[in-house]
C-alpha cells in the first residue's frame, strides 16, 4: 500500500542528564526518548492514518537501542 504521508524530518534520541546550581553533574539521568519533529509528525500523523500509510526515515547505527526499537514498533512497525 502507497504511503500517504512520510517524513524526512529529524529522528532524534534525546538523552537526559541534570546538574546542581554549580553546574556539576548530579549523577541522575533519565531514560533515552525519541523525539524530533520528524518524530512528532509521523506520530501525529498517525491519528488519522492507518501505520501502513505513514512513514519515517530513520537512521539507524549499530549501536541503536533494541528499546528504543520497540517503542517505535509499537507505534506500527511498518512506518519506520
Amino acid at each position: 500500500m502507497p504511503k500517504h504521508f512520510v517524513s524526512l524530518g529529524l529522528f532524534i534520541l534525546d538523552e537526559f542528564e541534570f546538574l546542581d546550581a554549580t553546574g556539576k553533574p548530579t549523577g541522575k539521568t533519565l531514560p533515552t526518548q525519541i523525539g524530533g519533529g520528524g518524530t512528532y509528525a509521523a506520530v501525529g500523523a498517525r491519528i488519522w492514518l492507518p501505520a501502513s500509510e505513514v512513514g519515517q526515515v530513520v537512521d539507524r547505527g549499530d549501536d541503536f537501542p533494541a528499546s528504543v526499537q520497540k517503542e517505535l514498533d509499537n507505534y506500527g512497525s511498518e512506518m519506520w
